[in-house]
């Protein structure tokens, strides 16, 4: 019995040692980074503003995304089409002040903008690969993370599979205790297939 609650701690020592190490990579990978994806409906306009004085800009996908400079330190850009482009800006030392993947899909668009509205303190992309869409990034809680991925699995049209889960009784009393909570869905684990 003392081995397996030591092997029991054990695991439980690991995980959350894994789990801390994968937030502090994250946070870390959040913050060093300057790149930043923006997702836009065709058609629609962005005003971006950056920290030093632009010289010069480049786009990879012109005809997916434009811009135009607006001042010394603007840029506004308009969706032309669906698809992805890059655009970097550089200051007059050639020192690059700004890097951002530009989404033009309107449906990406709507995700993101909604998982902004439910999780504010995420930091989440969603790319479309072929016919499916993979979902990277950091949430604050499981809370959040379950919430967005729900908002991308029905958004994208997914088929819902739900694994139903249960509480095993390990207290040894037989009846009672734990079995009204069986039937409750909060140990359901959903997975969105397509």
């Amino acid at each position: 019995m003392k081995a397996q609650n030591k092997a029991v701690c054990w695991s439980a020592a690991l995980a959350g040692a894994l789990r801390c190490a994968l937030t502090l990579a994250g946070i870390f990978l959040a913050h060093c980074s300057y790149a930043q994806e923006i997702y836009m409906n065709p058609g629609a306009t962005q005003n971006i503003q950056v920290k030093g004085d632009i010289d010069t800009v480049f786009i990879s996908a012109p005809e997916v995304v434009d811009y135009e400079v607006i001042g010394d330190r603007g840029l506004i850009i308009y969706a032309r089409d669906s698809g992805r482009a890059e655009l970097v800006a550089f200051d007059k030392d050639g020192e690059q002040i700004m890097k951002a993947t530009l989404v033009v899909d309107a449906l990406l668009s709507e995700l993101q903008k909604h998982i902004t509205e439910i999780a504010p303190d995420s930091q989440v992309t969603i790319q479309k690969m072929g016919k499916s869409y993979v979902i990277s990034g950091t949430v604050a809680t499981e809370e959040d993370r379950d919430k967005v991925y729900q908002i991308v699995g029905e958004g994208v049209g997914a088929q819902q599979q739900v694994t139903k889960k249960e509480i095993a009784d390990v207290s040894g009393n037989s009846g009672g205790g734990g079995e009204g909570q069986n039937g409750s869905n909060w140990l359901n684990e959903v997975v969105y297939k397509g």
